[in-house]
């Protein structure tokens, strides 16, 4: 599969080929599902509950974890997603390796997820933070984050 971050950065007819081939592939899948696989499909999509305590919990993180890096890195709450996109005050590939180095905080160099355009690099000064740990986990790599900017 390809992500949306993959796609950052690539021209319009880069995209375009992209979603070309994508629909062709697809049009031409003739995978068959099972009875059962259907049913149960049929099943999960149903149920919405799961989908609506998801959303919380993802709000209430980024809440939690935006309000602990308030004034410490530039970043905002996504539109859509899962990711806080922070700008770092180094290079992105060092602050993610001094990150998990000194405080066993992982998060992804913005510029391993992008591409250089000839407007510069969507990812560089960037990290991708992924916040699918539960609520007190990610505030304290929150805590352990404001406490490494404080030392750069």
């Amino acid at each position: 599969g390809v992500s949306v971050e993959q796609l950052i950065g690539a021209t319009k007819e880069q995209i375009g080929a992209f979603f070309e081939s994508f629909t062709a592939a697809a049009d031409n899948s003739d995978e068959a599902k099972l009875a059962v696989t259907q049913a149960a499909s049929a099943l999960a999509w149903r149920d919405e509950q799961h989908v609506r305590e998801n959303r919380a919990l993802y709000r209430a993180k980024f809440a939690a974890v935006l309000a602990e890096l308030d004034g410490c890195l530039e970043v905002s709450a996504p539109a859509g997603g899962f990711y806080l996109w922070p700008r770092t005050p180094c290079d992105e590939r060092e602050f993610a390796r001094e990150l998990y180095r000194r405080c066993n905080v992982l998060v992804l160099p913005g510029s391993f997820l992008s591409r250089p355009t000839p407007h510069g690099d969507p990812g560089a000064r960037r990290v991708r933070m992924a916040l699918v740990a539960g609520l007190e986990e990610c505030v304290e790599a929150a805590r352990r984050i404001r406490g490494f900017v404080a030392t750069l």
